[in-house]
């Protein structure tokens, strides 16, 4: 069976979606979980102009602190598990793939947008990706756009 669930969270609410489903798995299974966000500094460095890279280590410091932050206010919304958050720094597919890794009966719950052809080609998937080259087991729940949500 598994020792824990990893629910990986970027601060959005489409991320958000897969909390119901992971909850309903932390009730039934009786195992911890574990609120993941990943500060990925690439993406950081991409967003700041050269001439302010300088800031780049403070920059990195506050999307820390602001996902710590985040992920506390989440675990409030869950008090009858035992759960855990940690924030790592990486690119975000390989991050929630290496943390499960670490025991190979962690099962991970995340949320994706759904998106196929050109689109999922060039935004790529950290979902997909996740799916793709993990060997723990993934619940993969197909979150809804804002715009779909008002369908």
């Amino acid at each position: 069976m598994y020792t824990k669930i990893l629910v990986p969270l970027d601060g959005s609410r489409l991320a958000e979606q897969v909390l119901p489903y992971a909850r309903f798995l932390m009730a039934r299974l009786k195992v911890p979980v574990e609120l993941l966000g990943v500060i990925d500094l690439a993406a950081i460095a991409i967003s700041v102009h050269s001439h302010n890279a300088r800031y780049l280590s403070r920059l990195a410091d506050e999307s820390r602190r602001a996902s710590e932050t985040y992920l506390e206010r989440i675990s409030k919304t869950v008090p009858e598990v035992s759960i855990t958050s940690s924030v790592e720094t990486g690119k975000p597919e390989e991050v929630i793939i290496e943390k499960a890794a670490r025991d190979k009966r962690t099962s991970i719950a995340v949320a994706t947008h759904g998106r196929s052809g050109v689109k999922r080609w060039t935004l790529g998937s950290v979902t997909e990706k996740v799916v793709r080259h993990s060997r723990s087991p993934v619940l993969v729940v197909r979150a809804a756009d804002d715009d779909q949500e008002t369908k």
